[in-house]
């Protein structure tokens, strides 16, 4: 036995190079070329690998041995290699010097299989050890991972309840400064001097706006997907119930129209399934967005499409307005941001909220350029938002 192992020893050294670039090219071969690209395996590897192998004799690797094996073959799975491109390498490693030895001693071939197949026990032994060594790693990390879940739903839970709690407590003080501020006005607004007049009256509607900002902040942190409803949306009339909405609370000349008829599915009229109040609340702040910044003198116009495509569904409303700088065209999206190009009312909470709701649907919003002029906004949903109209 120990003659056997000298001779193969001996021959793989002696045709390092050649038995390296055969092994590295049959591993290439038998490897899939996702995992291949992905994960390199270069020639300094394999000779590194092969030395290893060489120098171990490839004794049979305990949990916690020391071994150059298993201490290469570990450092790679850190590093993300997928053990069964291991395994790869380890058999075609055995495949390669049988291939070897088979050319050199043809005619003693089978006298050497004997060291070769306790050669192939042990390094299948390595990778059962190694095997089950990851095995343990990942199940103690899955369960470090479900902890670490649990902890961090409990304090999203108190911080949700933390929010709800600060926002009604920070609603009562702004109430009586409300109620004060109106008293001020009903009973002294005629005797006071200008300045105090406009003092009143700032102080009310800065009272006003932090009461809407502490109510929309509030809001928008609640959004969550897990509350999101999956109800059927006539898509023609959300728009038409969004725009006289629109029409009623900000511009009575606003126009807003669904072009285009509807989506079809299988043949059929399709509709909305999703949180019925969560999408009129985002289409809401997206009209009152398009009336609100439309071009001075004009009344505000949004046409309004709707089509499935590429495996999604596409919502674009394009408008007429003045439109939003390309440098701004993410910024807005951030809560309490605002257009400085008109002064509006509002909170700079509306984007916030849109693109807050869109993801709560598994969606994502971006702004363009209009077509006609304006900006668009592009809303890209799932085609399980979509189903057929009953």
């Amino acid at each position: 036995m120990k003659r056997q192992k000298e001779v193969v020893n001996e021959l793989l050294l002696g045709k390092k190079d050649e038995f390296i670039g055969d092994w590295k090219a049959a591993v290439d071969e038998a490897l899939p070329a996702f995992i291949r690209t992905k994960y390199v395996f270069g020639l300094d590897d394999f000779r590194e690998l092969f030395d290893a192998y060489l120098a171990d004799g490839l004794p049979v690797i305990e949990p916690g041995a020391a071994s150059g094996v298993t201490d290469i073959i570990k450092r790679k799975i850190n590093q993300g290699f997928p053990l069964s491109m291991i395994g790869i390498l380890n058999a075609y490693f055995m495949a390669t010097a049988r291939a070897l030895i088979r050319g050199v001693y043809p005619d003693s071939f089978d006298a050497r299989m004997e060291y070769l197949e306790d050669l192939s026990q042990r390094v299948l032994e390595n990778e059962i050890v190694l095997s089950q060594y990851y095995e343990d790693y990942v199940r103690d990390l899955n369960e470090r991972l479900r902890d670490q879940t649990g902890a961090l739903e409990r304090r999203h839970a108190s911080l949700l309840e933390f929010i709800d709690c600060s926002a009604r407590e920070l609603q009562s003080p702004l109430w009586s400064i409300l109620g004060f501020t109106a008293k001020l006005q009903r009973t002294y607004y005629t005797i006071l001097q200008e300045d105090g007049k406009h003092c009143l009256n700032r102080i009310a509607a800065n009272v006003a706006e932090m009461h809407q900002l502490i109510t929309d902040m509030n809001a928008m942190l609640l959004i969550e997907e897990e509350t999101m409803k999956s109800e059927s949306i006539n898509f023609k009339d959300l728009v038409d119930a969004t725009r006289q909405r629109v029409r009623t609370e900000v511009d009575a000349d606003f126009e807003a129209t669904l072009e285009g008829g509807p989506v079809v599915l299988r043949g059929e009229p399709a509709v909305l399934r999703g949180d019925r109040a969560y999408l009129s609340m985002m289409f809401y702040h997206l009209f009152k967005n398009s009336a609100q910044f439309s071009k001075p003198g004009s009344p505000g116009r949004l046409h309004v499409t709707w089509r499935a495509s590429g495996g999604a569904l596409h919502i674009l409303l394009e408008d007429e307005g003045i439109g939003v700088d390309p440098r701004y065209r993410e910024l807005v999206f951030k809560p309490l941001e605002r257009l400085k190009e008109k002064k509006t009312d509002g909170t700079g909470m509306g984007l916030a909220f849109v693109r807050r709701i869109a993801a709560g649907h598994k969606g994502s919003v971006s702004l363009d350029d209009s077509a006609h002029g304006g900006v668009g906004v592009h809303l890209i949903f799932p085609l399980a938002m979509i189903a057929v109209m009953e």
